[in-house]
């Protein structure tokens, strides 16, 4: 069972859903029965997306993941089993994303869509340089927005929040293409990484990141945010700042330095999201 769990890339799974639940932290003002019942629905509808959308991916792309050690778990499982298990998901979430309604419903629908463009052999866009990051900011733009609107009309302080977490996940996605140069390179994908080389995605990527800094920095100055807020994620991003500058110099040739940078920011988001919903649930 555990081996199932790693080849289905649990963990992830787990991670992004919380990165499509952060909508709901900024649409929330008031803890009821009601919104705790949506919110799980929300949860588990997005949990079972990812789950169907990593397992298309594995299915699709399997020849070449099963050569990358940092997705060696595929192999504990059939190739068939991966588009089994994708469908199975997939059901699950449709079925369970009804209950709040045919708009959010189709919204899911139109993300696993996105998943199966990306992750398409030979025309998926993860072969071509930045296709695969517009992508993940398009997705990311689109959750954020429609989970914000189950819970509170659309607004446009929820509209530049979503820019600022797309442009987050999209540098994101460009330094999971540098942990992945060599295999995509040696299997001749054409990712942004590859297409740019280590040092100048390193930078795209972190320039990612600071252009979401600056628009989240600009936010209290028009009334769109309470400057607490712009302020913890913007201590979130100076402190990852300082750990870009020590590994900056080590992640092109040390495949361990990309991964516990990786690892840093995600606890930064992590802890900076627990942090602002505790004030807003306040």
């Amino acid at each position: 069972m555990l081996k199932i769990i790693k080849a289905l890339r649990f963990q992830e799974s787990v991670l992004m859903t919380g990165f499509f639940l952060i909508g709901a932290v900024f649409s929330i003002k008031h803890i009821s029965v009601t919104a705790l019942q949506k919110l799980i629905l929300i949860g588990l509808s997005c949990f079972f997306l990812i789950f169907s959308v990593y397992a298309f991916n594995a299915f699709f792309g399997r020849d070449h993941d099963k050569k990358n050690k940092r997705l060696s778990s595929l192999l504990y499982l059939k190739h068939t089993h991966f588009l089994i298990y994708a469908l199975l998901f997939l059901c699950f979430s449709v079925l369970l994303s009804a209950w709040l309604g045919w708009k959010y419903c189709l919204t899911l629908i139109a993300i696993e869509c996105i998943g199966l463009l990306y992750s398409m052999p030979v025309f998926g866009m993860k072969h071509y340089p930045f296709a695969g990051t517009i992508l993940h900011f398009i997705a990311v733009f689109i959750i954020f927005n429609m989970v914000s609107s189950v819970f509170a009309p659309h607004s446009l302080s929820i509209l530049l929040f979503s820019v600022y977490f797309s442009l987050c996940l999209a540098g994101g996605h460009l330094h999971h293409e540098v942990i992945d140069y060599e295999d995509d390179k040696r299997a001749g994908f054409r990712t942004g990484a590859v297409f740019l080389g280590i040092n100048k995605t390193l930078y795209l990527s972190f320039f990612m990141f600071f252009s979401g800094a600056i628009l989240l920095a600009i936010l209290p100055f028009f009334d769109q945010t309470e400057n607490i807020v712009a302020i913890i994620f913007l201590v979130g991003f100076i402190v990852q700042t300082v750990f870009f500058i020590y590994y900056k110099d080590k992640m092109p040739d040390n495949f361990s330095s990309r991964i516990a940078y990786r690892k840093i920011y995600r606890i930064i988001f992590c802890i900076a999201c627990l942090i602002v919903a505790i004030i807003n649930f306040r």
